[in-house]
């Protein structure tokens, strides 16, 4: 029973993790393209 209760945490933490991550490499991909922008302007 605690172990299973163990693992749901962990996996929770591991997605919680990943959406932080997707959201990092997101922010840094828009900032990036707006770099871009601002050159070509």
């Amino acid at each position: 029973m605690v172990g299973k209760r163990n693992r749901i945490l962990q996996t929770k933490k591991h997605q919680d993790t990943g959406g932080d991550h997707v959201c990092e490499m997101r922010f840094l991909a828009k900032k990036y393209v707006f770099q871009k922008k601002m050159k070509f302007m």
